[in-house]
């Protein structure tokens, strides 16, 4: 017997699509070349800013993709001003942020963009408000 309850047409068709790609996302492994789109993520809000960082953090695991992501001019202050407006509300965010400072900060030609981007007083500030 049908459900009584109407659906507005496509509504279960969008939500598939929309759960499907979601799926298909991450399984997708990262790429350099999507880089942008993961930029674009950060803008979106907290979540989706923690998936797209997750994103760049699996490529900053591989050395050799790290000087592809400074070559992206906005990335690094977009991480120091995500970490220090967000950071506060999302652990997730704020430990995938670090993560990739951290994956850079092993290599001391990254050092001093590092710290033009103040990311070591942001990190800090964080530090500092999760002991108080």
């Amino acid at each position: 017997r049908p459900s009584s309850r109407r659906q507005r047409p496509g509504t279960a068709t969008r939500e598939a699509k929309k759960g499907k790609a979601k799926g298909a996302e991450e399984q997708e492994p990262p790429s350099l070349q999507r880089l942008d789109q993961y930029v674009e993520g950060m803008y979106d809000g907290v979540e989706a800013a923690t998936q797209a960082t997750h994103q760049i953090l699996q490529l900053a695991r591989s050395p050799d993709n790290l000087e592809g992501l400074l070559n992206n001019e906005s990335l690094l202050g977009l991480l120091a001003r995500l970490l220090k407006e967000e950071g506060r509300k999302s652990m997730d965010l704020a430990i995938n942020i670090i993560y990739i400072i951290y994956s850079f900060s092993n290599f001391s030609q990254f050092h001093q963009l590092l710290q033009q981007a103040h990311v070591g007083d942001n990190i800090m500030r964080l530090i500092d408000l999760e002991i108080q």
